[in-house]
């Protein structure tokens, strides 16, 4: 919207960007509260989060436009070359062809172009870091932000690891986290001050448009025992901006050779998580075919 003084000057206007991606940032306590319920209605609110302008424009607009008058006024480009193909086509599949079979993205670059060598992984593409809830489990602060302590350990352990590798060393690392809280969490337990070149933490928001070799994403929510059905109000609870697919998109698409998935594994194996996650349920299930689950004892 804070586009539209600009938009208002011009004859003619060509917008760019991804209607599968974040729309507006929002202050984080404002939904922080729509995730806790505290809102009028936490699942309109999420469900406002989850569309763009820019989405609405590209998806339900336009065509209309399209129809009437049979002027095209869509480009897509639907070649990527940031990431390794399985990831490109891990994103395609779940984040663009799963709303519009048309919306397939291919991969331009084969997976030679990113094979890397850091310790104990074997050179695959995909990884899921499994920290169980017997670990810990979250907690939230009194700033309504999320924190989960042992993720930020079992991100800093192996982070070190393949930093003080030789190969790793000359690699770019993002670290993700939906939440500040969190994200101050993992910068703390690394011990690292300023973002740099080689390294950067933060929230998604932060992330749009960036990419890094490697990138750890932190889920910090956690399975809850005896739950066997959900209603979608006690989803957007349980979940929260996992459940929110272009916030998963921008955090899952910034890696070039490997992504890692730092959590509570057995989240997606809930009966309801196929439909509430469907996105984390399918990376697990890459890790299980074409990557690597790592335990955390």
């Amino acid at each position: 919207r804070d586009l539209m003084i600009a938009l208002a000057q011009g004859r003619r206007i060509v917008l760019v960007g991804d209607h599968r991606q974040l729309p507006h940032i929002i202050d984080e306590e404002v939904a922080a509260q729509m995730e806790a319920g505290h809102a009028t209605s936490a699942t309109e609110e999420l469900d406002w989060l989850k569309k763009s302008m820019f989405e609405y424009l590209f998806s339900e607009r336009i065509p209309v436009l399209e129809k009437r008058d049979g002027i095209s006024r869509r480009v897509t480009l639907d070649i990527q070359y940031r990431m390794h193909p399985a990831l490109g086509d891990f994103i395609s599949q779940n984040f663009y062809e799963r709303f519009d079979a048309s919306e397939r993205i291919q991969s331009g670059l084969s997976a030679d172009k990113f094979e890397h060598h850091l310790p104990d992984v074997d050179g695959v593409p995909a990884v899921w870091l499994d920290v169980p809830t017997s670990q810990g489990a979250f907690e939230r602060l009194n700033s309504g932000s999320l924190v989960r302590d042992c993720e930020a350990k079992a991100i800093r352990k192996l982070y070190s690891k393949w930093f003080s590798s030789e190969f790793g060393r000359s690699l770019s690392y993002g670290v993700i986290s939906f939440y500040k809280g969190q994200a101050k969490r993992i910068r703390k337990e690394i011990g690292g001050g300023d973002n740099t070149s080689d390294l950067r933490i933060g929230t998604v928001d932060s992330f749009q448009g960036m990419e890094f070799d490697v990138v750890f994403l932190s889920l910090v929510r956690t399975h809850r025992d005896g739950t066997a059905t959900v209603d979608e109000g006690t989803a957007a609870k349980m979940y929260g901006f996992l459940s929110l697919y272009n916030r998963l998109n921008v955090s899952m698409s910034r890696q070039k050779k490997l992504l890692v998935l730092v959590g509570d594994a057995e989240l997606t194996r809930a009966p309801f998580a196929e439909k509430y996650i469907p996105g984390l349920v399918n990376f697990r299930k890459l890790c299980e075919t074409q990557g690597r689950i790592i335990n955390v004892s």
